[in-house]
């Protein structure tokens, strides 16, 4: 079973702000990412 990482786990490991993660998903760059959330 693969593990899903939060932003902070994974801004930690390659040693990048959270900021950065987020501008890169909103440029299409940078790694694989996903929201999840609740359906109501």
């Amino acid at each position: 079973m693969e593990k899903v990482l939060t932003l902070s786990e994974v801004a930690e490991m390659i040693r990048v702000p959270a900021a950065t993660l987020r501008y890169w998903r909103h440029q299409g760059t940078g790694p694989q990412s996903f929201k999840m959330g609740l359906i109501l």
